[in-house]
């Protein structure tokens, strides 16, 4: 199996852009669920801070793409 780092650089950086932008697009959603994202942190260091339920969680970004789908569905 490849790995990800396998796939040319023009489509990892679109892939990667077109992540943060859902990200970016899913954490407004989301905000009537009260989950607050910190964007600018994947931005600068690669991981999101996610407030959820009283608590701050930092996730990768795959795992906050994820996690942000999941409770954009719950609603």
């Amino acid at each position: 199996m490849a790995d990800v780092s396998e796939l040319s650089l023009p489509i990892r950086s679109d892939f990667k852009h077109w992540l943060e932008k859902e990200i970016q697009r899913l954490s407004v959603e989301t905000l009537s669920s009260d989950v607050v994202t910190c964007t600018a942190c994947g931005e600068v260091r690669g991981d999101y801070i996610i407030d959820f339920q009283g608590k701050s969680f930092r996730m990768p970004a795959g795992e906050a793409y994820a996690f942000l789908m999941f409770v954009d569905s719950q609603s």
